[in-house]
């Protein structure tokens, strides 16, 4: 939400691909990669049971000393590893699903999986075809490995309209080649045209994502024929041998680094490097050109960010949702000139603080709210998901930014002065409440809370609704003016049955005549 673009990484290529500490080095090289062009770059993984977008130097060190340890976690692995609290490095299906969670639109991988050569008997399709048939991001990478069967692989994803472009070339790469032998559905020829492409298969609303092949580095590619070349001997093997199934896979990865003394490593880690370094490229296109926009790709107005829900809550939340900007002074406070200090970045809202907090207390909370179309917006809604929160009833509305509360606070940490910017949260209206089931929610809730960043129309509905059917109401003023304004407003404060205001709130429950 700074305005940064940011490129998502697996991380099964560093606990899985390679051997500590080349796994370590190449890790951050390839990061270095994303930095270099001036993008963030967000390397995804699970640790202790707890969702990583984006990893410090030291979870980095983490997930490649802990090797095969880490459990390989794809989609459908996601909820196990969470729930149990272990320690995941991400695939490109489970990468892909996360870091649209967090509102990440461009990712950087080696290569895709695909569809197994002998799939008529074995049926292996990779988890990485049909998550690119229903997630909406686009993966940067050096096309489909040559030991799949690519032909089939590209049928599959064309059934599934999934776009695959090549970067700069007409035959989509294979991995350590450049060439397949396979046309793409087109050629791209920069960054500005793959971001178009992205924005407009935004704004169709299409479900799944998007795959641009770079070819293999040209300084690389008489190491990419080298291993093709044991890729084929290895392939000859696999028939001889009769390796069949779940074991063809490993045997010819193995077969082929040694084949090769290394060589297959040396330019399997090249190409990634180069994959970030377009990838990063592609990023910052598309934040230009999405900016540029006033950040309306989508074509909804105001959609349900979630589509979740699942058990019915036993607390309902209506309120804000929006990311906290703290900045300290390290001096006393002089106004009309910048002030020397720390600021931090959170993500708050007084309903969505008090649903997280129920989640880790084991309660079944629900949001109603709204984000902006934006990664902000997107990469709330993940965490409050991520954290137990029921966000189906959070509404993502085009056009209006994420709320964004910015305080300045002298060197005791006391408050200063805030700019609270809440507009978005006036889509909340009462008719939204209706039209998203909130009273079928309440119904069935042990208590309804409501805070002061709602219009005095929505409170007023919230608090009707609650009282109809015997559900008590919490109400949080969160400052002075919300406190006096619901203070005056009819059917407001009549209607609560607790409040939890700060100590100053009180003293002053109605405006000066």
């Amino acid at each position: 939400g700074g305005g940064e673009a940011v490129v998502a990484l697996e991380s099964t290529i560093i606990s899985h691909g390679m051997p500590y500490p080349q796994n370590l080095e190449t890790a951050r090289a390839v990061e270095a990669a994303v930095r270099t062009r001036g993008a963030v770059p967000a390397t995804i993984a699970i640790l202790d049971g707890r969702v990583h977008i984006g990893c410090s130097d030291a979870d980095l060190e983490r997930v490649a000393r802990l090797g095969h340890k880490a459990k390989k976690t794809g989609a459908r692995d996601l909820p196990l590893v969470i729930a149990k609290g272990g320690n995941g490095a991400t695939t490109v299906s489970g990468t892909m699903w996360l870091a649209h969670m967090a509102g990440i639109r461009v990712f950087v991988t080696g290569g895709i999986g695909g569809v197994h050569r002998g799939v008529e008997k074995s049926g292996d399709v990779s988890a990485d075809l049909t998550e690119l048939a229903r997630t909406p991001l686009t993966v940067v990478c050096a096309g489909v490995k040559s030991i799949l069967d690519i032909p089939r692989t590209l049928e599959f994803l064309e059934t599934h309209s999934v776009a695959t472009l090549a970067y700069k070339a007409d035959s989509f790469p294979a991995f350590f080649t450049a060439d397949s032998g396979c046309p793409p559905q087109a050629r791209v020829e920069n960054p500005e045209e793959v971001a178009q492409v992205i924005i407009a298969r935004d704004a169709l609303g299409l479900p799944g994502g998007m795959v641009v092949g770079v070819p293999i580095p040209d300084g690389e590619a008489a190491k990419g024929a080298v291993v093709e070349a044991a890729i084929t001997q290895a392939l000859g093997e696999v028939a001889a041998q009769n390796v069949a199934g779940a074991a063809v896979t490993p045997f010819l990865l193995k077969r082929v680094n040694e084949l090769t003394q290394g060589l297959s490593l040396q330019a399997n880690i090249a190409l990634i490097k180069h994959n970030a370094a377009v990838g990063a490229e592609i990023a910052n296109a598309l934040l230009t050109q999405t900016q540029a926009l006033g950040g309306q790709e989508k074509c909804d107005s105001a959609t349900p960010l979630d589509q979740g829900g699942g058990k019915a809550p036993d607390v309902l939340l209506v309120g804000g949702c929006c990311e906290d900007v703290e900045g300290v002074s390290s001096t006393a406070l002089i106004a009309g000139t910048s002030n020397p200090g720390a600021a931090r970045a959170s993500f708050g809202g007084v309903a969505r603080n008090i649903a997280e907090a129920l989640a880790l207390l084991g309660s079944l909370p629900a949001l109603v709210s709204a984000v902006g179309d934006d990664p902000t917006g997107r990469a709330l809604v993940a965490h409050s998901r991520a954290a137990g929160v029921d966000v189906s009833r959070v509404l993502s509305i085009s056009g209006i930014p994420t709320a964004r509360f910015i305080a300045v606070c002298g060197p005791d940490g006391d408050l200063s002065a805030s700019v609270a910017d809440m507009t978005v949260l006036g889509s909340v209206s009462p008719d939204a409440l209706l039209a998203g089931g909130t009273e079928d929610a309440i119904k069935v809730s042990k208590m309804a809370v409501i805070d002061g960043n709602l219009s005095m129309e929505t409170m007023r509905a919230v608090v009707r609704l609650a009282n109809a059917h015997h559900v008590p109401v919490f109400f949080e003023p969160t400052s002075v003016p919300k406190a006096a304004a619901a203070a005056s407003a009819g059917g407001i404060l009549s209607g609560v049955t607790f409040t939890s205001p700060v100590w100053v709130e009180p003293r002053n429950p109605r405006p000066k005549p």
